[in-house]
């Protein structure tokens, strides 16, 4: 098989990898994700503690291309190409009765389905143009509609939109918003006083323990259901969930630790209290220590209003210099949090005057499957992915 026109699917099978097939494919993948930041006994032990946790210990799968033949031989198969998948719950929010919806949310046509986060994808320098990742990923879609009773499943393209798109996998704009981190610049936490008649801030408090995160992901949670059931368009969501991220951040742990520093703060949260004393979450924020761009990228973002994005902005920013970050970074932000400015405005804006400069990403790009229905550009055309941050990717 030496080219493409010679690549037939039909002698190709793709497998669930052994442990010891895991391994090779990440000391064949280490030059490409793990160089030079990790030696290659780094990368080996780093991957080994993400596998080991409840988000991938029963979620998490590593899938090889092998040939036909070698596999009825019972010789050691060759891996041609290799990926992963990882389990995870979304809502659908669409007009179709097709969907094989695991429960259903408030919204009528409302539903939690599971779906499949595809990662990972890489073939050795040695079988690369030769269509065996394409085969591959035909294949995994057969496994994941067929065997795995999917809806959809996402991945994060780092070449681009058009290899995916041709094999169903629809690319979305995808934009972050960066912050340069200043040392000699900061507000004062009084920014959100007087924010209201009805509500004032009551504490700013950091996240820093395992309760304080399972509550404020809950509470997110079961925000998340009645906005979404709400809307008025066909939309897709991945949920947050407490495994997805403690998986981001054991990855900035391992890093931390080969620099000798400590992470103690998963974000913070901003709790007000209204007229009768009631207590309400007016935002959050939950980040992600990269030691290897060098920046704080926020995981998990809510807000109700500029100044309270603005104090939490700021807070990320404290927490990015504290650790020598230059930059904080947010994917896909509703701008009407953080200033008046459209988002096709490049002229600096007067009233978030925060260095806050909004991007198109060239790497990392979205793309979704959908399964329960023919896919086709059209339809995907005015389906929303909301809440598309950095939570979402694995």
């Amino acid at each position: 098989m030496s080219s493409k026109s010679q690549i037939d699917i039909n002698d190709l099978l793709l497998v669930k990898a052994t442990p010891e097939q895991a391994i090779i494919t990440n000391q064949t993948s280490y030059i490409e994700w793990g160089h030079p930041e990790l030696t290659l006994e780094q990368y080996l032990e780093r991957e080994k503690i993400l596998t080991n946790l409840e988000f991938t210990r029963d979620n998490f799968q590593v899938w090889i291309l092998i040939s036909k033949k070698e596999k009825q031989q019972e010789s050691i198969p060759t891996i041609l190409s290799a990926c992963e998948t990882f389990k995870r719950k979304a809502l659908i929010k669409d007009k179709s009765d097709k969907l094989r919806g695991v429960g259903e949310g408030g919204g009528g046509n409302v539903k939690e389905i599971i779906c499949y986060s595809i990662a990972s994808v890489f073939t050795p320098p040695n079988f690369r143009n030769k269509g065996y990742a394409s085969s591959m990923l035909k294949l995994l879609s057969d496994i994941l509609v067929k065997e795995l009773k999917a809806e959809f499943s996402f991945l994060f393209s780092d070449i681009g939109p058009h290899f995916y798109q041709r094999l169903g996998w629809n690319g979305f704009d995808h934009k972050e918003i960066r912050f340069n981190v200043d040392n000699n610049k900061h507000i004062s936490d009084s920014v959100v006083d007087n924010m209201d008649n009805n509500i004032i801030v009551e504490e700013i408090k950091k996240i820093t323990s395992q309760n304080d995160l399972e509550r404020i992901i809950q509470q997110d949670c079961q925000l998340i259901y009645q906005e979404f059931s709400s809307l008025d368009f066909p939309a897709f969501l991945v949920l947050p969930t407490k495994p997805t991220f403690e998986w981001h951040f054991e990855r900035s742990k391992f890093y931390a630790k080969i620099k000798n520093v400590e992470i103690t703060t998963f974000g913070v949260e901003l709790i007000g209290k209204s007229i009768n004393n009631n207590h309400h979450l007016l935002g959050f924020i939950l980040w992600f220590h990269d030691f290897k761009e060098q920046k704080l990228t926020i995981l998990r973002f809510r807000s109700n209003n500029q100044k309270i994005t603005k104090l939490l902005i700021e807070h990320a920013k404290r927490e990015a210099l504290r650790y020598n970050l230059k930059q904080v970074v947010l994917w896909n932000p509703d701008m009407k949090l953080f200033s008046n400015k459209k988002e096709d405005d490049n002229n600096k804006n007067d009233d978030y005057d925060d260095n806050g400069e909004l991007v198109e990403r060239k790497d990392s790009l979205p793309s979704l499957a959908c399964y329960y229905k023919e896919p086709s550009f059209s339809h995907f055309s005015h389906f929303k992915w909301l809440l598309l941050e950095k939570y979402t990717w694995c």
